[in-house]
């Protein structure tokens, strides 16, 4: 018998909800040690107890899915240095000024996300790009500000407001 196992959320709510889905090892580990996660099967204990369903495959598979979708996931931004041939550069003396288009890319250490931001004269469009398709509700939580956006649908950009400085931006 192992001392210690990771067990996760989810063994604990199969350990409930489903208990043959568990591998031997931790159903054998979970019954030895139910007083150490005491607290977590009785909160999965109450759960089954107020769903008064009989399709406990059903109910086990929605909690799961729930649990496995809600992680914060942080995007940092892409730093790109522009090529310089001699290191000086010189501009040109112009009447008019034009203010082009900007943009800045935010991805997460796994590259599962990507988000692109490109700021125009008068708007500023936030692209979400996703490995996950089955997901499509997603918080987005810039920072420092913590202004908060929804996003419903990919396939669109939403429009959000200049922020000078973005540090990161949270997804859950």
């Amino acid at each position: 018998m192992q001392n210690h196992m990771n067990i996760t959320e989810e063994d604990i709510f199969k350990f409930v909800f489903n208990p043959e889905s568990l591998s031997k090892g931790k159903l054998e580990y979970l019954n030895a040690n139910q007083n150490r996660f005491k607290k977590e099967i009785d909160y999965c204990k109450g759960l089954l107890a107020q769903t008064n369903i009989t399709e406990i495959d059903s109910i086990t598979e929605q909690i799961i899915q729930k649990i496995k979708s809600f992680k914060i996931v942080e995007l940092y931004p892409q730093i790109i240095k522009p090529k310089e041939e001699n290191g000086v550069k010189l501009a040109a003396a112009s009447v008019l000024k034009e203010k082009k288009s900007n943009s800045l890319s935010f991805t997460d250490p796994n590259s599962k996300y990507l988000i692109r931001i490109v700021t125009t004269e008068s708007q500023t469009l936030l692209y979400l790009f996703s490995e996950d398709k089955s997901k499509h509700d997603f918080q987005l939580t810039i920072h420092p500000s913590k202004t908060q956006y929804q996003i419903m649908d990919l396939s669109k950009p939403i429009e959000i407001l200049y922020e000078e400085v973005i540090e990161k931006i949270l997804i859950s």
